[in-house]
């Protein structure tokens, strides 16, 4: 069964990489490639893959990449 996510909470990896205060969204994508334990997309589209910032926002304060 498909979970549900607040649209408020869809967000692309420039978004992330702004949240998380860094200058390029590039950083996102090799954290997806390269990191076992960063979340995985809830979608993959043609325009790009999308997450859910809750479970982003909280993989960044466990490796401590908020800044």
């Amino acid at each position: 069964m498909p979970r549900l996510v607040n649209p408020q909470n869809i967000v692309g990896a420039h978004e992330i990489a702004k949240r998380l205060g860094r200058a390029h969204s590039t950083i996102v994508h090799s954290w997806h490639r390269r990191l076992k334990n960063f979340p995985q997309p809830i979608v993959v589209l043609k325009a790009g893959k999308f997450w859910d910032w809750e479970e982003v926002k909280e993989w960044a304060r466990k490796t401590k990449r908020i800044k």
